[in-house]
Protein backbone atom coordinates (compact mmCIF):
# COMPACT_ATOMS: atom_id res chain seq x y z
CA UNK A 1 0.00 0.00 0.00
CA UNK A 2 1.30 3.44 -0.84
CA UNK A 3 1.70 6.14 1.78
CA UNK A 4 0.28 9.60 1.10
CA UNK A 5 1.61 12.64 2.89
CA UNK A 6 1.72 16.32 2.10
CA UNK A 7 5.49 16.11 2.10
CA UNK A 8 7.83 13.14 2.08
CA UNK A 9 10.53 14.90 4.09
CA UNK A 10 8.45 15.51 7.22
CA UNK A 11 9.85 13.76 10.27
CA UNK A 12 7.62 11.98 12.75
CA UNK A 13 7.84 14.91 15.17
CA UNK A 14 6.92 17.37 12.42
CA UNK A 15 4.03 15.19 11.31
CA UNK A 16 2.63 15.06 14.84
CA UNK A 17 2.68 18.86 15.07
CA UNK A 18 0.89 19.26 11.71
CA UNK A 19 -2.86 19.86 11.83
CA UNK A 20 -5.02 16.84 11.00
CA UNK A 21 -5.77 16.42 7.32
CA UNK A 22 -9.47 16.52 6.42
CA UNK A 23 -10.84 13.14 5.29
CA UNK A 24 -11.84 14.48 1.88
CA UNK A 25 -8.27 15.71 1.33
CA UNK A 26 -6.88 12.28 2.19
CA UNK A 27 -9.40 10.68 -0.17
CA UNK A 28 -8.48 13.02 -3.03
CA UNK A 29 -4.76 12.48 -2.47
CA UNK A 30 -5.20 8.72 -2.58
CA UNK A 31 -7.47 8.72 -5.63
CA UNK A 32 -5.29 11.16 -7.58
CA UNK A 33 -2.11 9.22 -6.78
CA UNK A 34 -3.68 5.93 -7.86
CA UNK A 35 -5.18 7.32 -11.07
CA UNK A 36 -2.02 9.22 -12.00
CA UNK A 37 0.30 6.37 -10.96
CA UNK A 38 2.44 8.61 -8.75
CA UNK A 39 3.66 7.82 -5.22
CA UNK A 40 2.00 10.86 -3.62
CA UNK A 41 0.20 14.08 -4.44
CA UNK A 42 0.74 17.34 -2.59
CA UNK A 43 -1.99 19.81 -1.79
CA UNK A 44 -0.77 22.28 -4.41
CA UNK A 45 0.21 19.85 -7.18
CA UNK A 46 -1.55 20.69 -10.44
CA UNK A 47 -3.62 17.76 -11.74
CA UNK A 48 -2.70 18.37 -15.37
CA UNK A 49 1.01 18.98 -14.68
CA UNK A 50 1.07 15.57 -12.95
CA UNK A 51 -0.19 14.02 -16.19
CA UNK A 52 -3.91 14.15 -15.51
CA UNK A 53 -6.27 13.81 -18.45
CA UNK A 54 -9.90 12.88 -19.11
CA UNK A 55 -9.22 9.18 -18.50
CA UNK A 56 -7.69 9.94 -15.11
CA UNK A 57 -10.70 12.11 -14.27
CA UNK A 58 -13.01 9.22 -15.20
CA UNK A 59 -11.01 6.81 -13.00
CA UNK A 60 -11.14 9.18 -10.03
CA UNK A 61 -14.86 9.88 -10.43
CA UNK A 62 -15.59 6.15 -10.71
CA UNK A 63 -13.44 5.16 -7.72
CA UNK A 64 -14.93 7.93 -5.61
CA UNK A 65 -18.43 6.73 -6.52
CA UNK A 66 -17.57 3.21 -5.35
CA UNK A 67 -16.84 4.81 -1.96
CA UNK A 68 -20.11 6.73 -1.94
CA UNK A 69 -18.58 10.07 -2.91
CA UNK A 70 -19.80 12.10 -5.86
CA UNK A 71 -17.18 14.19 -7.65
CA UNK A 72 -18.31 16.38 -10.53
CA UNK A 73 -15.82 15.92 -13.39
CA UNK A 74 -16.04 19.66 -14.12
CA UNK A 75 -14.28 20.33 -10.81
CA UNK A 76 -11.01 19.25 -12.43
CA UNK A 77 -11.19 22.19 -14.84
CA UNK A 78 -12.31 24.66 -12.22
CA UNK A 79 -10.00 23.52 -9.39
CA UNK A 80 -6.66 22.09 -10.49
CA UNK A 81 -5.20 21.31 -7.06
CA UNK A 82 -6.39 19.25 -4.11
CA UNK A 83 -6.25 22.33 -1.87
CA UNK A 84 -8.72 24.08 -4.18
CA UNK A 85 -10.94 21.06 -4.82
CA UNK A 86 -11.07 19.77 -1.26
CA UNK A 87 -13.80 22.10 -0.05
CA UNK A 88 -16.01 21.08 -3.00
CA UNK A 89 -16.02 17.37 -2.12
CA UNK A 90 -18.40 16.12 0.55
CA UNK A 91 -18.00 12.72 2.14
CA UNK A 92 -21.05 10.80 3.29
CA UNK A 93 -21.62 10.90 7.06
CA UNK A 94 -18.83 13.43 7.66
CA UNK A 95 -19.93 16.71 9.26
CA UNK A 96 -18.82 19.78 7.33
Amino acid sequence: MQEYRETDSASASEASSQPAVAPQIELLQRLWAEALDVPSVGLDDDFFVLGGDSLAVARIVFEAATEGVTIDPNLFIQYRTIREMGSEVTLPNVPQ
